[in-house]
């Protein structure tokens, strides 16, 4: 069998992709990679099993990340024989939507729609001719693709009908989800109905079953990073949030004229305007990052430091955008402002809809997220009379335990919220939406359903709904005990081998059913 494999940055993931070939005898037909420098583990090892995969197909077509970020790359792409008809482009429209509003992860000065379209439509007959001149049967992601061009193939296999093999973090300790589809897999409504919930637990693997309900180490971590840089409501926050964009513009300036004294970097925030130039790549991050601390400011002085947690409340954490939760996972909702909007028509009379943006969405060195909000974005939201925007200091842990629901497009917030007794409004795609404690929601009408069917849920429901959720996805062999990111496998309690075996065995297992 012919596979595909994209996005592949992570030492890991090449001793996987070496290992599959090597049990499998299946052949690599395509594969992009990191660059040098711009892998996670070891850089050399990295570039070692690169060369000898090289070597073993040297039939395969292998590109890197540079041979799709910067503009003046394209034209080489007009070489390709041109395949795509009139109809072949109407069949990807939902393909190019969504690539072309990831393009803003790598276009700090804006571009037109008709000058991304011009390089999407160049992608997208390159990786259709790709698929069909190596004979592409299966594609292999060891996370949901986010970067625009990678989307374009990865969406492109889907189109087409190939196998896909996915790895998708959960924030069970110590597992991860591999998939033999995209889609996450529905629960069956009579799947264990006669089986109680202790039963069920008994069933799963000892570490398995102790992790359900337990604070993951890996989340934690990724809280306590995102929550230190908050600079809280105060007569001063203003003037605390101007001095740290003085302080970080120095900073960039500094980098920008004496770029030797610094490692060599990837402009990759401004590639797609084809910058090379790094101090003007550090006058223009400068600029936008003026831009965004004003939004900073903006949204401090519309928060309400006085909102009520004695009454009825939906509480709508965002998510951090550019990220791959929202964008593609988030769908049409990855615009967050439409969520917030459905939530206000659907709740009942009485109730609230309190808003907090992502405690990262201001973070300094994430300059492109200033592309994802503006002011017209919070003042629609302060328009809306039963919603309400939430400092950035306020515990996200309290605002749950004590609201009726939790709406998020995919987040970590929502999986927090139903392991504790707390039912969640899902709006895009994600590893616990199987779960019948939360619910998809894609209108206003099915949102006010959602609310009424959660509303009528006990604790002893939710709990049942998750194990159920849990047991399900383990039974279909879909858990698998493994990190997903280079860094965590250290955190597992077996050994960086195991988990790659494990891996591998769950690929090959799935891999003899297509």
């Amino acid at each position: 069998m012919n596979y595909a494999f994209l996005d592949i940055a992570q030492e890991y993931q090449l001793d996987a992709v070496m290992e599959f070939l090597n049990r499998t005898g299946s052949k690599l037909s395509y594969i992009n990679t990191a660059v040098e420098g711009n892998f996670h583990g070891s850089v050399s090892h990295c570039i070692q099993k690169v060369t000898k995969l090289k070597e073993s197909f040297p039939e395969g077509q292998f590109d890197t990340l540079n041979d799709f970020l910067y503009p003046d790359v394209y034209p080489a792409f007009i070489h390709t024989d041109w395949v795509l008809s009139e109809q072949d482009i109407l069949d990807c429209k939902h393909i190019e939507s969504m690539s072309i509003r990831l393009m803003d992860r790598s276009a700090l000065v804006p571009t037109s729609a008709f000058s991304r379209r011009r390089m999407y439509l160049l992608l997208l007959n390159y990786f259709s001719f790709l698929i069909d001149s190596k004979d592409i049967q299966g594609v292999v992601v060891f996370d949901t693709p986010h970067s625009f061009f990678t989307h374009v193939m990865y969406e492109l296999c889907k189109l087409k009908g190939l196998k896909v093999l996915k790895l998708e973090y959960h924030f069970l300790t110590e597992y991860s989800v591999l998939l033999n589809q995209d889609e996450w897999p529905a629960l069956p409504t009579e799947y264990a109905q006669n089986e109680s919930t202790e039963s069920l637990l008994l069933k799963l693997p000892k570490n398995l079953s102790d992790s359900i309900f337990k604070n993951s180490e890996i989340l934690e971590e990724y809280k306590n990073k995102e929550t230190k840089a908050i600079v809280k409501q105060s007569p001063f926050s203003s003037l605390t949030l101007y001095i740290r964009f003085v302080v970080k513009g120095i900073k960039n300036l500094i980098m920008g004229f004496f770029p030797f004294l610094f490692k060599k970097e990837v402009l990759h925030f401004a590639s797609l305007n084809g910058i090379k130039n790094r101090l003007y790549y550090r006058i223009i991050l400068t600029r936008q990052l003026f831009k965004l601390i004003r939004l900073n400011v903006k949204y401090n002085k519309l928060a309400n430091s006085n909102i009520s947690l004695n009454q009825n409340y939906v509480f709508v954490g965002l998510h951090m955008q550019p990220e791959k939760t929202s964008q593609p996972m988030g769908g049409e909702f990855d615009n967050q402002l439409m969520m917030i909007k459905v939530l206000s028509d659907s709740i009942p009379e009485g109730w609230k809809v309190y808003v907090k943006d992502h405690p990262n969405q201001f973070n300094v060195r994430k300059v492109p997220n200033r592309h994802y909000r503006n002011k017209l974005f919070y003042k629609c939201i302060d328009e809306l009379p039963n919603v309400e925007i939430v400092p950035l200091e306020i515990d996200s842990e309290v605002l749950i335990q004590n609201t009726q629901l939790v709406a998020t497009l995919t987040g970590t917030l929502g999986w927090e919220a139903i392991t504790k007794n707390v039912p969640t409004l899902v709006f895009g795609n994600t590893y616990y939406m199987s779960c019948r404690a939360a619910r998809k929601v894609t209108s206003v009408e099915s949102c006010k359903l959602a609310i009424q069917e959660l509303g009528d849920m006990k604790d002893t429901d939710i709990k049942r709904e998750i194990v159920r959720y849990i047991s399900y996805y383990h039974e279909q062999k879909w858990l698998i005990q493994t990190a997903n990111w280079q860094t965590n496998f250290t955190k597992n309690s077996i050994s960086y081998e195991q988990q790659i075996e494990n891996i591998v065995d769950r690929m090959n297992f799935f891999h003899n059913q297509f």
